[in-house]
Order: structure tokens, then C-alpha cells, then sequence
């Protein structure tokens, strides 16, 4: 039974692939036609290779094969290592070459049998038996049935050698020490030699049938071992005649195994890494394996189809195999293939809307790359997703490069998800404190969102905006379903600018008029207006206006004096949940007052600055004939000064003159019923009801002191004397005359400083008057 995976729909499974090979070429810089034909180990990562001419390669890493010193241009026969750094090499015409220092440097050069011809004799092996101790065995390679063998032995680590010829004797190919003296060797006419003198002398052992059988290699699994395997084939037809031979006798007795099960291809090479485990190879590129002492055989993958010479394992799955055609393999698990198996991953579950990826990664192991893949849904790679809302089973097949295949299935179960909702959230919201539950359905589950803690949604820490509140919840088969609302957070009223504040326009100034910009805002509802003055300096709400009515709020009643003192206003908007906005910026009135007269009638005015909209200047308007027509005067620049002079003795003003100051609005204001250009002050009053201390400013006495008789004269036009009086320093009137009198004459009054008052019909002029 299959574990279950249970997988959101944000779960994705990675599958990788899984290399599973036997033999892998290597690559090296030497030249494709050339013949390798001995390869020898010391460990897994130290090797030696040889071949024709000068071909003679090193590894020590058991990847990179590099050049060794110079060993000379005949071809390679043999080559065999004692350590890393003493090794043996035979090339042909009997020549030897050793070196001491791992390749480095190479010495030697031994020639056969005189009585042989050289130029037929070679040295195809060598037995190693001590690191000073060497037996190379060869013979004529022309007749290797019975032209004679070859034998040289040296015990100076290959300085110097000494020859031993067997006239008759088949040509030795292959040759192991089972002790310092004792040696079994193979070779032409299906034949095994044994010596037990270090090779001084060789007796026959067997010798197989057909003669032109030749074996090539021979191998015993450890030096004492009474077990060890000849192998060979056709000299003449390499396609045929592949034999192993076997002893357990220390070599005495040889049988021939494997009869049926082997190729027929001719054997050239050999290693057992036990007495039942060993490898062949041979003609054609073919690798064979046996596990039961050469009984049976069967073929391992070989990557290459050409010759294969020699074969050594260092250890029991480590291996090198060499060849024609430059050809170096290795494998690094004995060349054994793992049974395939195809991996559909574990049964798994989801839920509704979520996926699974199926596919074990690796989804293959075992068996030969390159794989292929195929699922019942028909995909064709080695994960499938799945994303189904009914349960189905998916079934992998895996098909290996020797058209094997395995099958596997995976069962997906596909979760019904369950109804989720929630209530308690509104559409629509105030930006204010709230504090609405939340419940979802089924119970359990979580609640995130803007403004939501705990269950709870709080308009004002969401903030204005739409946000999105969600529900999520978990079922008992832990698919996650989530369910989402809405909901909009109004932001604060939108703060309202007033747009111009003016006196209105009559002559009797009752009332002030404020005008705003309305802003488009389906969440105001009303206005609210602010006022204060200089008699009243605190703003205090006034009036609430409906967002429906006119953009215009007329300010009057007791409170308000547009004549006595300018006024303040300020605007906010409430929204249709109350909340009122920023106070908007201050705009106020102007004030106009007459603050001189002189004769010949000359009016001094003055005001109040404009604030609200920009202005460039103040205008100066008057009227004649009680605000029936106004007519523009002059223009005083805005932030210079707030005075203006009108009339005097060039141009004398109209007693009936009255002043108003005007500041233009060019945009305008529009209420949404009227347009307003422009804001007014109040109009200034009669102003000859000046106040008496400007009439002292018209008195004139002279002369001034005097002994008791002097002049009196009123500057201007338009004033009527009414009457004289003159009071000591008590307060006493010694003089009163109700006559219209341009000099007054008082006999007997005493020096001293008296008060003059003049009488006329604007007013009381006064004045001191000295006495000498």
C-alpha cells in the first residue's frame, strides 16, 4: 500500500532522472586508429595503457589518460604495474623498456633468443613476481603453434634479463605467478604450460583441440588461488572458436566451461575478481560476465562494437577494458545493470482545484538509459501533473534502451471541498470606530484582511478604500477553501475652500454673503459655516447649508453690522455619516470708513484688507445719489496702503458723496443660481457728521496771543456759525455771543490762557486762545 500525499494546489513535485549505465568510454587525446592493446592497474585510480608505436598512457585520477616520458617507437605488447612507480613494458622484437618513477623515465632495451629471428619474436606478458623479480613470456608470433617460446627473466627490477628458449614449444600469450617459482602460461595450439622453476623450464598441461585455437590471456583471482581461467579463440577467424578453460588445480588439470552460453566471438582478454566472478572480452566489442565460475556467461552493455585486448579490474567492481580504435571503458559498478523498475510516486490526494505532480523522482531506476516514459493519460515525460476533481489511478510505463519495461501506478484521490461563506461584513462603511463580528461558515477558520483582528473588522483601521476580506478555512481532509467579500471604506469628507466673502450691495449694508466652491462628492451632505469679527474674534458655527442648495449662505440679523466692522468666515463639509472635514482657509470682508474732511471738501477714506482670492488692487467706487449709480474713481495698489483721498480744492468732493471699496474676482463665483465677480465693502456714511476734533483741524485764530480782540475763521465751505463762547480755566463762560461775528472783542478780560468754542452747523470747533 502506497503512502498518501496530500498536496495544495501551490505544491509542486520535482522529479529528477536517475543514471544507471555499465560500461562508459572514456576520452582521451590519443589518435582513433590506434590500437591499445594492454591495460594494468595498481588501485582504481592508477592505470597504465599501451599500444602501437609510441601510444604508452597514465592515469591517476582514473578520468584523464596523459603522455609518460619517452618510451621509444615500436608498438606496445604488454604492460604491467608492481607499484605506482615500477612498471614493465614489452614491445615487439623482444624489447623491453622498465621504469622507476611512474613513467617519467624509461630504460632497457632487451632483445630475444639469437637463434630466434627477432623480428618474429615478442614479448606478450609479464608476471610480477617481486618488485625486482620479473618473467616475460612471447614467442614467434608468425607460428604460434610450434616455432618456439620465449622466456626471459630478470631480478635487478629489469636491468638486465635472462633468456630461455623451448624450441618446439607453441608462442606464450599469457602468463600468472602463483608463487616466485611456480607459473602457468597459455597460448598458440589451444595449449597451458606450468613451470615450477621461475620459467627456466615449462611442462605442458593441455592442449585443446582445434590447434589453430589460441589462447591469448590467463588469470587466476589471487597469486595462491587454485582456480584460475584461460580464455581464447580462432587465430585466424576471430568471429569464431571463443573457449574459457578452467582449472582447480593450481593449474594441473584445465576443462573447458560455458559451452552454449558464450559468444563465439574470439577472447582476448580476462580478469575474475573471485573464483566465481569474471569478465571475457573479445572480438566485436563484446563484454561477458559470469557469476558462477564461468558456467554460465552472459553479455554486459558495451558501448562499442570493435575490438576489445585486455581487461583488469583493481577491485571487485571497479574496471578498465582496452582496445582497437583508442577505445579505454570503465565501469564503476562491475558492469552490472539493477533490474528496472518504474516509480509512479505515492498514491497522493487533493482537493478540488489544487494539482499533484506524480512521478518519483527518480521515476525510473535499474535497467539501461536512455528511458522512455509513457502514462495512461498518453503524456510521454517521467512526471505527469494532475489536476483532477474526480479520483482516478495514472500507470506509468518505463521502457529501457533494451526494450525492457516496468510499470507502475499511482491512485489520486480528488476531495470534495465543502461550502464556505461568511457574514457580518457590510458593503459600505464610514470611516469611523467599528467594530463588526464576523462569522464564517463552517466554523474555524481564520479571518484576514484590512482592519480585521480576531474575527472583528474595524472600518477606520482598514482606512478609505475597497478592501477585500477573506475567510479561510481548512477541512478534516485539509483542503483549504476560502471564501471573499468586499467592502468599501468612505473616506473623510472632502474639505470645501470658500470661494469669495462680500458686503451685499445696498446702501444699508444688513448683510454678508458667503460663497463657496461646491466639490462633486456623492459622500457630502451639508455645509457648515463659521464666523467671527473683531467684537466676536472666536469662529462659532453660524449655519448648516444642504449639499442640494445653492453654494451661498447670506449672513444677517443682530449679529451682524456690516457698517460697524468687517467679518470672518470659514467652510466644512459633513458626510452622510456626520463626520466633518478640515476648516477651510479664512476669507473676510472689507471695511470702509471716511476718516478725514476737510474743506473745501476733501474725504479721507480707509479700509480693511481683502482676504481670500488674490487681487492685484483695491477699487475705489462712489456715488451721488444714494446708490441709484455708482461710478468707478481710482485703484490703490493690494499690500501698499489701505488709504485713499477724494476731492479737495481743485476738485472739491459732493457733500451727497458716498464710498464703497471693491475687490474683483475675475473667475467669479458660481452659487449654482448666480455669479459672483467680485466682493464689496460697506458704504460709508454721511460723512458730514465728521466728529468735532476734525473741525478743530478748520478753526483759525488770529492774532494768537492777543490783548482781548482777535479774528475768527472757518477754513472749508458749507459751515454756518452758530454762536461763540469763551471759558477761563474754571469752566466759567466770560463770553457768549449767538451772532454770526468774524471778530470778537472782550474790554477788561484779564491775561491768561482761555478756551474758545465755536458753534456751527456740523459741529463745535475749539481752540485756546492767549491773553497778554
Amino acid at each position: 500500500m502506497k503512502t498518501k500525499l496530500l498536496v495544495s494546489s501551490f505544491f509542486v513535485l520535482f522529479i529528477a532522472a536517475s543514471v544507471n549505465a555499465q560500461w562508459f568510454k572514456q576520452t582521451t587525446t590519443i589518435p582513433a586508429t590506434i590500437p591499445l592493446n594492454s591495460i594494468h592497474c595498481i588501485d582504481a585510480n592508477n592505470c597504465f595503457v599501451a599500444g602501437a608505436t609510441t601510444t604508452v598512457r597514465k592515469t591517476t585520477d582514473g578520468i584523464n589518460w596523459n603522455v609518460t616520458g619517452t618510451v621509444g617507437i615500436q608498438d606496445k605488447t604488454f604492460i604491467k604495474m608492481w607499484s605506482k612507480d615500477t612498471v614493465v613494458l614489452g614491445q615487439v622484437n623482444g624489447n623491453f623498456r622498465t621504469t622507476l618513477t611512474g613513467g617519467t623515465n624509461w630504460s632497457g632495451g632487451f632483445n630475444g633468443d639469437p637463434g630466434v629471428s627477432s623480428a618474429n619474436v615478442y614479448f606478450n606478458d609479464v608476471a610480477l613476481i617481486a618488485k625486482n623479480n620479473f618473467v616475460s613470456v612471447g614467442g614467434n608470433i608468425v607460428n604460434q603453434v610450434n616455432a618456439a617460446n620465449v622466456t626471459a627473466t630478470s631480478i635487478n627490477t629489469g636491468t638486465s634479463w635472462t633468456n630461455f628458449t623451448g624450441s618446439g614449444f607453441p608462442t606464450f600469450f599469457g602468463v600468472h605467478a602463483l608463487s616466485t617459482t611456480t607459473l602457468v602460461a597459455c597460448g598458440g595450439a589451444a595449449s597451458v604450460y606450468k613451470s615450477i622453476d621461475a620459467g627456466a623450464t615449462w611442462a605442458p598441461k593441455f592442449s585443446g583441440t582445434p590447434s589453430t585455437t589460441t589462447l591469448y590471456d590467463i588469470h587466476f583471482p589471487t597469486s595462491d588461488s587454485d582456480t584460475g581461467y584461460a580464455v581464447g579463440g580462432n587465430s585466424s577467424n576471430p568471429a569464431l572458436g571463443g573457449v574459457v578453460y578452467k582449472t582447480t588445480t593450481y593449474g594441473e588439470a584445465w576443462v573447458q566451461v560455458g559451452v552454449g552460453t558464450l559468444l563465439p566471438n574470439a577472447l582476448y582478454g580476462v580478469h575474475f575478481v573471485s573464483k566465481d566472478i569474471g569478465y571475457v572480452v573479445g572480438d566485436g566489442g563484446k563484454i561477458q560476465v559470469t557469476m558462477d565460475g564461468g558456467a554460465t556467461w552472459t553479455s554486459q552493455i558495451s558501448p562499442v562494437t570493435t575490438t576489445l585486448n585486455k581487461i583488469h579490474f583493481p577491485t571487485s567492481k571497479i574496471g578498465y577494458i582496452c582496445g582497437v580504435n583508442a577505445v579505454i571503458l570503465k565501469t564503476t559498478n562491475g558492469g552490472f545493470v539493477n533490474p528496472l523498475v518504474a516509480n509512479a510516486g505515492p498514491d497522493a490526494s487533493i482537493c478540488i482545484g489544487g494539482c499533484v505532480t506524480l512521478g518519483a523522482s527518480p521515476a525510473a531506476t535499474g535497467g539501461t538509459i536512455p528511458y522512455t516514459y509513457s502514462w495512461n493519460t498518453g503524456a510521454t515525460t517521467s512526471s505527469l501533473v494532475v489536476c483532477s476533481s474526480v479520483t482516478a489511478t495514472y500507470t506509468l510505463t518505463v521502457l529501457d534502451a533494451n526494450n525492457i519495461s516496468s510499470k507502475d501506478s499511482a491512485k489520486v484521490t480528488a476531495y470534495v471541498n465543502p461550502s464556505v461563506s461568511f457574514s457580518g461584513l457590510d458593503t459600505t462603511y464610514c470611516n469611523k470606530v467599528t467594530a463588526d463580528v464576523l462569522t464564517g461558515t463552517p466554523g474555524g477558520g481564520t479571518f484576514t484582511g484590512p482592519g480585521v483582528t480576531a474575527g472583528v473588522f474595524n472600518a477606520t483601521g482598514a482606512g478609505p478604500g475597497t478592501h477585500t476580506v477573506t475567510y479561510t478555512y481548512t477541512s478534516p481532509e485539509g483542503c483549504v477553501i476560502t471564501s471573499k467579500k468586499n467592502t468599501t471604506v468612505l473616506p473623510g469628507p472632502t474639505p470645501v475652500q470658500l470661494c469669495l466673502v462680500t458686503v451685499d450691495s445696498t446702501m444699508t449694508n444688513l448683510q454678508n454673503h458667503v460663497i463657496w466652491t461646491k466639490p462633486v462628492s456623492a459622500d457630502i451632505d451639508s455645509f457648515r459655516i463659521y464666523r467671527s469679527s473683531p467684537s466676536a474674534p472666536t469662529f462659532a458655527l453660524i449655519a448648516t447649508v444642504s449639499y442640494s442648495a445653492a453654494a451661498l449662505y447670506v449672513d444677517q440679523g443682530a449679529a451682524v453690522t456690516p457698517k460697524t466692522q468687517p467679518y470672518s468666515y470659514k467652510i466644512s463639509s459633513i458626510d452622510s455619516c456626520g463626520g466633518e472635514s478640515t476648516l477651510s482657509d479664512t476669507n473676510s470682508t472689507m471695511h470702509a470708513k471716511v476718516t478725514g474732511y476737510s474743506l473745501p471738501s476733501k474725504v479721507d477714506l480707509s479700509w480693511t484688507d481683502y482676504n481670500g482670492f488674490g487681487l492685484a488692487s483695491y477699487e475705489i467706487w462712489t456715488t451721488t445719489d444714494n446708490g441709484a449709480n455708482w461710478g468707478y474713481i481710482d485703484g490703490v495698489a493690494y499690500g501698499t496702503s489701505n488709504t485713499y483721498s477724494h476731492g479737495g480744492s481743485a476738485n472739491p468732493a459732493p457733500l451727497t458723496s458716498r464710498y464703497r471699496i471693491r475687490a474683483t474676482y475675475p473667475q467669479g463665483c458660481n452659487t449654482g443660481v448666480s455669479t459672483y465677480t467680485y466682493s464689496l465693502s460697506n458704504v460709508t456714511d454721511d460723512y458730514s457728521a465728521i466728529n468735532e476734533v476734525a473741525l478743530n483741524n478748520w478753526l483759525n485764530v488770529y492774532p494768537n496771543p492777543n490783548h482781548g480782540t482777535f479774528n475768527i475763521e472757518l477754513s472749508g465751505i458749507g459751515f454756518e456759525i452758530l454762536g461763540t463762547k469763551v471759558y477761563n480755566m474754571l469752566g466759567d463762560v466770560i463770553y457768549q455771543s449767538s451772532e454770526k461775528l468774524a471778530e470778537i472783542s472782550i474790554p477788561g478780560i484779564t491775561s491768561g490762557v482761555y478756551h474758545l468754542e465755536v458753534i456751527t452747523d456740523k459741529g463745535t470747533a475749539n481752540k485756546k486762545v492767549a491773553i497778554e
